[in-house]
C-alpha cells in the first residue's frame, strides 16, 4: 500500500537548497522547452508540472509519516490510509469496505491504546 507523502517544503528555508532547487528548476525548465515544440496548453503544462517534480526530488524529498501518538502503529496508519481511498468509493462495496476498515481501527487503536 501506498501512502501520500508530501514534498519537505522546510528544505526550501535554507538560502543555499533554495537556490539550488531554482537552478535544477532553470535548467529541468530549458531543457523542456528546447525539446518541447507543441504549443498546445495540456502538454506544456505536464513538462512544467515534471520540471518542479523532478527538481523538489532531487532537493527537498518526502517528508516521512510520522506516528500521531506513541500507542500508534505503522499497520494502524496504512490502515488508516486504506479506509481515506475506500472514502472516495460511493459503492456499495466502497461503504461496506469503510465501515469495516473503521471498525478494525477503532479495535486496534482501542488495544494500542491501553
Amino acid at each position: 500500500m501506498q501512502t501520500t507523502s508530501r514534498w519537505n517544503t522546510d528544505i526550501l528555508k535554507q538560502e543555499d537548497a533554495r537556490l539550488q532547487f531554482e537552478l535544477l528548476t532553470e535548467e529541468e525548465f530549458e531543457n523542456a522547452v528546447n525539446s518541447h515544440e507543441d504549443t498546445d496548453t495540456d502538454s506544456l503544462w505536464t513538462e512544467i508540472k515534471s520540471c518542479i517534480q523532478t527538481a523538489a526530488e532531487q532537493v527537498c524529498g518526502k517528508h516521512k509519516t510520522e506516528r500521531k501518538q506513541q500507542w500508534m502503529t505503522v499497520e494502524i496508519l496504512q490502515k488508516m490510509e486504506e479506509r481515506r481511498l475506500c472514502q472516495k468509493d460511493n459503492t456499495e462495496e466502497g461503504t461496506k469496505k469503510y465501515k469495516e476498515l473503521k471498525q478494525e481501527i477503532q479495535k486496534l487503536c482501542r488495544h494500542r491504546k491501553k
